[in-house]
């Protein structure tokens, strides 16, 4: 989980709920104190471990990240509404 500058948002990506990786991405609103759950059109692969980070443009980036198989070098950043 990550801050977003652009948002004022947390971000929260990806999770395990004791059977399998998630690849949620979730949203905690601070004004509202409240978690909302977004829907992005593409999202990164559902991994064990990924790099969730605040990234020099005040954006949340996630990296790699371990798929049951294979290590993943894929970055994807939020963008307030979708990962690209």
């Amino acid at each position: 989980m990550a801050y977003d500058f652009r948002t004022h948002k947390v971000v929260l990506f990806g999770g395990y709920d004791g059977r399998k990786d998630l690849g949620d991405t979730w949203l905690w609103d601070g004004l509202t104190s409240s978690w909302s759950q977004a829907t992005p059109a593409h999202s990164p692969k559902a991994v064990t471990g990924p790099s969730v980070f605040t990234d020099l443009n005040g954006r949340v980036d996630v990296f790699g990240g371990f798929d049951g198989n294979l290590f993943q070098l894929t970055m994807y950043t939020w963008r307030g509404i979708d990962w690209r």
